[in-house]
């Protein structure tokens, strides 16, 4: 009994031990997206075509979220 009750002590103390760690820890800064001088998002960077998924959706399918296996098979077959 007095290993347990040795055991139980020492997980209470570690617990206690750990969570006033935790809590004196700074909270890290709200990350803000770059920006460009005149406000808009900045988008610079590398940006690979090697998709087949457009930047902006064609304006054909406009209203459809999700393509079925056959428009999108359809899609694939048109886009160079």
């Amino acid at each position: 009994m007095t290993h347990r009750f040795l055991a139980s002590i020492c997980a209470v103390a570690s617990l206690l031990i750990a969570s006033t760690h935790l809590a004196a820890q700074p909270t890290p800064a709200k990350w803000i997206p770059p920006r460009t001088p005149d406000g808009q998002p900045d988008l610079q960077g590398i940006w690979s075509t090697s998709t087949l998924t457009p930047l902006e959706r064609p304006p054909d399918l406009a209203g459809k979220p999700v393509l079925t296996p056959a428009e999108a098979a359809a899609y694939e077959k048109q886009t160079p």
